[in-house]
């Protein structure tokens, strides 16, 4: 189980890290080296329970993969809003408490 796990998150990342921003209306390189890594990991589990289904899961995620990063992906206004807000964080409230009881 814990070889199964370990490559489903060796193939995520290597297909993440190949990933490229460009379109995916056809084949690309990285849809081509996913395939590979697919293949060699499949060729891996062959005779293991559950093989097949994870072998499914894995390109079911990686032709997801556009809209999963889509949905997560910050707008310019929300990411300003964000880091305005980090600024305005409570941290030096923190701080200066922590040193007033230090100097009581």
């Amino acid at each position: 189980m814990n070889i199964l796990l370990v490559l489903i998150l060796a193939l995520y990342t290597g297909a993440k890290v190949l990933h490229s921003a460009g379109s995916r209306n056809g084949p690309s390189a990285s849809d081509e080296i996913f395939e590979h890594a697919l293949e060699e990991g499949y060729e891996l589990l062959r005779g293991e329970p559950n093989a097949d289904d994870t072998r499914m899961l894995l390109q079911q995620l990686h032709h997801m993969e556009p809209e999963i990063e889509k949905d997560f992906t910050l707008s310019a206004d929300r990411k300003a809003e964000l880091q305005e807000e980090m600024k305005v964080s409570r941290w030096p409230q923190i701080t200066n408490h922590s040193r007033n009881e230090q100097e009581s």
